[in-house]
């Protein structure tokens, strides 16, 4: 069983509802965790002082790593390197699951029944109703595309949960996209890599509903295209190279 658990918070200028999110995330935690916890804030170069709020706060189960450049996959995967082991996952800043289904995955990993646990907005039991038609859309075009350019199994990519045993993070430490694509990538590996993974249907909760989407269907689904094909001819040694870390036979 892991000794501790890390959730990671990617935030690129969210000071309007960092703090109330954290609050939330510590206030379930500390009721439902079973075993330590600690929250870290990845700062996405910030420029509205997101990093210095959660400082504020002065929480000892709460930290921030703050990055000069951008990119939603260099966050994450900076903030689990600090993270220094045990169980880590990842969500959003605005908090779209909440922290007891959140719970209910690391609970699903302590209990030996996977080594990831992955999201899931399209399972039968999901609950997506609060998300727009334009955002549900969106993701959806996006998981067509990834299921025919890459080959991709899972029934949710970009699902804002993703949760590994201390054995599986070096698959996400592997990813090399600075974007949110990084999240694609790391369940391709899981995928040819045969790691035990199990999905978690989940809620979806608009916390903020004045929070604009950053969405943009044009330019984001043809650098999507772009980085799939990318993905689905680069990722050989990459798994090489992981095959050795966790001991597997090539």
């Amino acid at each position: 069983m892991a000794t501790k658990f890390t959730l990671v918070i990617p935030a690129y200028n969210e000071a309007s509802i960092i703090r109330e999110t954290i609050k939330t995330i510590c206030d379930a935690f500390a009721a439902l965790c079973p075993c330590p916890w600690h929250v870290i804030v990845a700062d996405n170069a910030s420029t509205d002082h997101t990093a210095d709020l959660v400082d504020a706060m002065n929480d000892s189960r709460v930290s921030t790593v703050r990055l000069k450049e951008k990119g939603r996959g260099r966050a994450i995967r900076e903030a689990f390197r600090s993270a220094g082991g045990g169980v880590v996952a990842f969500t959003d800043a605005d908090l779209p699951i909440s922290p007891e289904e959140i719970v209910q995955g690391l609970r699903m990993i302590l209990g030996s029944e996977c080594e990831v646990v992955v999201g899931t907005r399209f399972a039968v039991k999901s609950a997506a109703q609060e998300r727009s038609f334009l955002r549900n859309g969106s993701s959806m075009i996006f998981l067509m595309l990834a299921r025919m350019i890459t080959g991709l199994r899972a029934s949710d990519s970009q699902c804002p949960l993703k949760m590994m045993n201390e054995r599986t993070t070096p698959i996400m430490l592997e990813t090399e996209d600075p974007t949110w694509w990084s999240e694609l990538e790391f369940l391709l590996l899981v995928e040819r890599l045969g790691i035990a993974v199990k999905e978690l249907p989940i809620t979806w909760h608009d916390r903020y509903p004045e929070r604009k989407s950053t969405v943009k269907m044009v330019s984001d689904s043809l650098r999507a295209i772009q980085e799939m094909v990318k993905m689905r001819f680069h990722l050989a040694k990459k798994l090489e190279a992981l095959r050795v870390q966790l001991h597997q036979p090539t």
